[in-house]
């Protein structure tokens, strides 16, 4: 009996452990570095940083982990280092840090098309007062996509607060005023709060809605002629002095 008893016991144990294997260990190195202004060089404090530590895959780059913080009045921003179980492999990731700041665009290389390495962030100030609303929140929807990591598991509600701050300046631009861009916006706030699910069907329920009055625009303006006049009906008699 005891010994069938140890047998059953190696058996579980050797199950887990087999279980366990099947998932590998990935891992991330903190990250510390300045927020600064591309013209000034000096520091921006209360900046989103983000980190999106990530891995190359067979066939694609998959990211495992995403952190937010922000920055303090010197600029400084600090994100601690992680390790935790992931189904996609193991090893050591490389991280891509974002910087975001109502106002402002990161810029991520020089004049010469040289990218910014290290981990100092840089933001240009948008002051320009003519800007192209539609042009910004295009901008403001493609820094929402770039820190998107749909295999992050929990670790991408860390980023809520960021997705937040950008629906709203969205909401600025447009005035509360619906556009796709604001209704991407919009789900990436409420992924967590209604679900996966729920807001994206509300997303798609929105967006189809928004294409129906554009379309609706667009249509031709149809004009009733309304030929009992005497004027239109004579229009094609031949005048009797012409004959």
């Amino acid at each position: 009996m005891r010994s069938s008893l140890s047998i059953t016991i190696l058996i579980v144990i050797a199950l887990l452990t087999s279980c366990d294997s099947l998932f590998g260990y990935a891992s991330g190195d903190s990250q510390e570095g300045t927020v600064v202004d591309a013209v000034t060089d000096e520091p921006i404090n209360d900046a989103f940083v983000i980190g999106q530590w990530s891995t190359s895959g067979i066939e694609r780059t998959i990211c495992f982990h995403l952190a937010m913080t922000r920055s303090d009045v010197n600029g400084k921003y600090f994100l601690p280092a992680w390790r935790k179980k992931s189904e996609f492999g193991s090893g050591d990731a490389t991280v891509a840090l974002h910087a975001y700041k109502a106002g402002y665009r990161q810029q991520y290389s020089d004049p010469d098309g040289h990218l910014y390495l290290g981990n100092r962030l840089i933001l240009v100030k948008l002051d320009d007062p003519g800007e192209d609303k539609k042009s910004r929140i295009a901008v403001i929807r493609e820094t929402a996509r770039q820190v998107a990591c749909g295999s992050a598991g929990e670790s991408e509600k860390n980023v809520t607060g960021f997705y937040q701050a950008l629906y709203r300046e969205a909401l600025d631009y447009t005035g509360g005023e619906e556009t796709e861009d604001l209704l991407y916006l919009r789900e990436k706030v409420e992924q967590y709060k209604l679900g996966y699910d729920k807001a994206s069907e509300r997303y798609r329920t929105d967006l189809r809605k928004l294409m129906d009055k554009e379309k609706d625009r667009q249509l031709p303006e149809i004009r009733i002629i309304d030929n009992t006049d005497e004027s239109v009906r004579g229009a094609g008699r031949i005048n009797e002095n012409e004959k």
